[in-house]
């Protein structure tokens, strides 16, 4: 657009925009103008919306990074969810029930936690000894000679059906004699009471090797003299057996005493057997082979199907050659072999249950009843 009015003489200009300095526009041509451009005046600004105005504030400048990082944030909360997610558990309905319930009993809870999932357990694992029987071993089985008989520690067992003196049952009663850290109370009413009534010092399973070797042996007091200890491997949750190593007495099973010291072993079957190359059979230390493992296999089944406590035994005689007399054995550095042993036999316990133990599992089977009804109420609300 190309303007030319400072160009224009002002008479040239009034006349091109037909006005007068003086007189200036007639009404009518005024009129015409205002109607055709408007007051002589600014456009006042269009006015924005509230909405508008809203949106701004909130998501215009730094907002919409906050925006931003808020959306972040419930983005990793929302992966944790799902990663970590886990149901809530009704831990006052559980608690306020069993607490009521064990109440009545007499009941003592060491671990509120055990609770939290009563509502859903029909089976409940515990340790038998003590709980839910008396913790009042005997033995009732042994496997010697690739079978199983019953022991004399049986209340209603009449006679031995195993020959006393043949050397299975012999080598077996002397390393259960041996590795054996109970012993009868030496108070003279004790003493005098039968071999099963006997209170003992010592633990319960090692109590009912003592009264069977007493039963059907005896002088166990004099065998462990003869026999001195001379070391120890106690018994641990880690190896599983207890070793022992004892002098043998002049006279022993080679003819010039050529054998010093003897090592008795008892423990977990399973970690006895690992350790042993040979099986004590007849007198007669045979090669531990596939068959004679199966066989095993078979009377450890046969053993624990019946609910006893099973242990195995081994032994090693120790010659004089390698360990003389006065030799340092160190239960630290374990300077005596613990592997290639004889496998000697097993003997089994049975522990009597508590009386009260019937009415024990009915009253938590009843417990558990109402805990599921509880939750299923408290899922259905």
């Amino acid at each position: 657009m190309e303007i030319d009015e400072h160009k224009l003489h002002l008479i040239d200009l009034y006349q091109r925009y037909n006005t007068d300095p003086e007189k200036g526009l007639s009404d009518a041509e005024a009129l015409e103008v205002l109607n055709r451009d408007g007051p002589n005046a600014l456009s006042p600004p269009k006015k924005k919306s509230d909405w508008v105005k809203f949106c701004i504030q909130m998501f215009g400048g730094f907002g919409i990074l906050l925006w931003i990082s808020a959306i972040l944030c419930f983005i990793a909360y929302g992966f944790t969810v799902v990663r970590y997610h886990k149901d809530a558990s009704n831990d006052n309905i559980c608690l306020a029930l069993t607490a009521e319930q064990l109440a009545k009993k007499n009941f003592l809870v060491k671990d509120l936690e055990a609770v939290e999932t009563l509502g859903s357990t029909s089976v409940i694992c515990v340790d038998k000894t003590g709980v839910l029987t008396q913790n009042q071993m005997t033995v009732a089985h042994m496997w010697i000679d690739n079978r199983i008989v019953e022991a004399d520690a049986v209340e209603y067992q009449e006679n031995a059906t195993y020959d006393k003196s043949a050397p299975d049952w012999l080598a077996l009663t002397r390393c259960a004699t041996l590795c054996n850290r109970a012993d009868f109370k030496q108070d003279p009413e004790n003493l005098a009471r039968p071999v099963l009534q006997r209170e003992c010092n010592g633990d319960e399973s090692e109590a009912a090797l003592l009264k069977c070797v007493e039963l059907s042996m005896g002088n166990v007091i004099k065998s462990r003299k003869t026999n001195r200890k001379v070391c120890e491997v106690p018994f641990n949750s880690t190896n599983k057996y207890q070793v022992s190593i004892h002098e043998m007495h002049t006279g022993n099973e080679s003819e010039d005493d050529s054998w010093t010291y003897l090592l008795v072993m008892k423990g977990a079957p399973e970690r006895i057997l690992d350790r042993c190359s040979t099986i004590y059979i007849d007198g007669i230390d045979v090669e531990m082979n596939d068959y004679w493992r199966a066989q095993f296999q078979r009377a450890y089944l046969d053993l624990g199907n019946l609910g006893e406590r099973i242990l195995g035994f081994s032994d090693l005689r120790l010659s004089s050659h390698n360990y003389p007399k006065g030799y340092l054995f160190d239960e630290e550095e374990v300077n005596f072999p613990v592997d290639n042993l004889p496998f000697l036999g097993l003997m089994s316990m049975i522990d009597p249950p508590r009386a009260a133990a019937l009415e024990a599992s009915v009253f938590l089977a009843f417990l558990f009843a109402r805990l599921s009804f509880a939750l299923f109420v408290l899922y259905s609300i």
